[in-house]
């Protein structure tokens, strides 16, 4: 009995130096943390950029919110260079807290596209980008911004997204058109069609492509002979044809690989098959 009471009498005390450990052991960390943040902090105001850089991006990897009072009055003081607002506005992002938000719509409108490209990219990962955001980006001067924003504004299905789309129709990079194309095509709806149907024309065979993919997404029946008359040039005419298909459930025998005869001959049927079946 009395080994037994040694015994229980033992545990407890193990017990309790076991809490005091940790408690102690906590305290330390806590300690330590303090000064690290500190330390960090102190970094910010480093006599070179890199090592601000580096101290930013070590905040960011505590993934504490009591960061964020520290970055956001940093990364808005006036002699930031653009490589320290890129980096601080980077953190901020992936830190994922609504409070920055206000700052970091500012640095959207920044004269520096690289600053302004980190900017949406923030709000993005902290969601609190819309289609207002990515219309006023899909008219950016930068193609990259532009080029996002674009793809975008088709993923959100916005209506309003529309007048972007179709000012990218006509943008002199051809990538710009090409996204231009698949976010119409994304909106759904079929009043574009119209607009879809110039592009056919498009110097770029991808811009061509993308058009008649739109279109036949958008079940835009009436571009029917816009994308037989696209087929005698028979650039990027599989992917025309695909479309007729989606449309018709016809591909008139067209091969983009037959001599220019038999194409013509194709075309001919599809054009006869359009006027025995008028767009409704």
């Amino acid at each position: 009995m009395l080994r037994l009471l040694a015994l229980v009498l033992a545990v407890s005390a193990l017990t309790a130096i076991e809490e005091a450990q940790v408690l102690a052991a906590a305290r330390a960390a806590s300690v330590e943390y303090q000064i690290r943040l500190g330390t960090l902090s102190a970094g910010l105001e480093a006599p070179s950029e890199e090592q601000r850089i580096d101290s930013v991006r070590a905040l960011g990897e505590l993934r504490d919110p009591r960061t964020i009072p520290l970055l956001v009055p940093w990364v808005l003081q006036a002699k930031r260079t653009p490589a320290e607002q890129i980096a601080g506005i980077t953190v901020l992002g992936r830190l994922g807290f609504q409070t920055p938000v206000p700052q970091l719509r500012s640095f959207a409108s920044s004269d520096e596209p690289a600053v302004r490209q980190a900017a949406v990219a923030a709000l993005h990962q902290i969601g609190a980008i819309g289609a207002g955001d990515w219309m006023l980006r899909a008219k950016e001067d930068d193609d990259t911004l532009r080029l996002n924003a674009l793809a975008s504004l088709g993923h959100l299905s916005h209506a309003e997204a529309a007048e972007a789309l179709i000012l990218g129709l006509g943008h002199h990079k051809s990538l710009v058109r090409q996204a231009a194309c698949i976010g119409l095509g994304r909106l759904g709806d079929k009043t574009h069609g119209e607009k879809l149907k110039i592009a056919l024309t498009d110097a770029d065979p991808m811009v061509r492509r993308y058009a008649a993919e739109a279109i036949a997404k958008l079940d835009y029946k009436a571009a029917v002979p816009d994308l037989l008359m696209a087929l005698e040039a028979n650039v990027a005419g599989a992917y025309v044809v695909r479309a007729l298909r989606v449309l018709t459930g016809e591909d008139f025998g067209f091969d983009p690989s037959d001599p220019l005869l038999r194409r013509q001959e194709a075309i001919e049927r599809g054009f006869a098959w359009s006027t025995a079946n008028p767009a409704q």
